[in-house]
């Protein structure tokens, strides 16, 4: 699949659940936090940060 094919299902997804003004808001707070932070010149690594979020969240709920 390409990358804007991919970006498209994602972003139709995310809208769905959160609304298209929230979607847009929280996609340009990641983007401007990973560029912030230099995260963006690796997917792997932004992607490593998006998953330990995800843990972390996760855990929280379970205390």
């Amino acid at each position: 699949m390409d990358i804007i094919k991919e970006r498209e299902i994602l972003q139709k997804c995310l809208c769905a659940s959160v609304g298209k003004e929230k979607c847009k808001k929280i996609t340009e707070q990641f983007i401007s936090v990973a560029v912030e932070n230099n995260l963006n010149y690796s997917g792997s690594i932004l992607h490593d940060f998006m998953r330990l979020a995800e843990i972390e969240i996760s855990l929280r709920q379970i205390r």
